[in-house]
């Protein structure tokens, strides 16, 4: 599956690490941390991650798994 819109309700992870960073881009919401074991993107913007905030015009392609969510299989940046 593919999105492609704005970074709404952007909440990054805290520099320690004791949270998760979410966010969504229409009605599809994401869910990471930079400690996760499982597949797909989970860089936080504290550790150098791509997504940086609210208004980030992005291309997302993900995967939907029962157990973990939406999982992010891709990002680009829409100039």
């Amino acid at each position: 599956m593919t999105v492609e819109g704005y970074v709404e309700m952007f909440h990054p992870m805290s520099a320690n690490g004791h949270d998760s960073e979410s966010f969504s881009i229409g009605n599809i919401r994401f869910s990471y941390n930079d400690y996760s074991v499982s597949q797909g993107y989970h860089r936080a913007r504290s550790r150098g991650g791509v997504i940086t905030g609210d208004g980030q015009h992005l291309r997302i392609r993900y995967t939907n798994y029962k157990w973990l969510g939406n999982v992010i299989l891709y990002i680009e940046e829409v100039q």
